[in-house]
């Protein structure tokens, strides 16, 4: 069985994720950036998304390692994952301020 599977990554790490370029995106970005990171990620090391993320401007960074979690922080370790984005992000998200008018409603 392969590592990767996902047509995005192909089994021979090939596909177009794979081949994102993200030097070419530059470094200065107007929104803020979350990372989440398992801290024993070996598909996508968190030293590896630290260095990245710290190569970054952004009105607002935050680095979070979950620590005795993987790849798949987010499902394995769900509350230590949801824990920081709780803490880190809804503040965040609450200050952008309400809807424009008719945004995420229903109709």
């Amino acid at each position: 069985m392969a590592l990767f599977e996902s047509d995005d990554i192909g089994e021979d790490i090939s596909g177009p994720l794979a081949k994102v370029d993200l030097a070419a995106l530059g470094s200065d970005f107007a929104v803020s950036i979350f990372v989440f990171e398992g801290a024993e990620d070996d598909i996508a090391p968190a030293q590896l998304a630290k260095a990245f993320l710290d190569g970054l401007t952004a009105p607002q960074k935050e680095f979070v390692a979950i620590e005795g979690a993987g790849h798949t922080a987010m499902y394995t370790n769900s509350a230590e994952f949801l824990r920081p984005l709780d803490e880190n992000v809804r503040p965040f998200a609450a200050d952008v301020g309400a809807p424009r008018s008719g945004a995420g409603q229903l109709r």
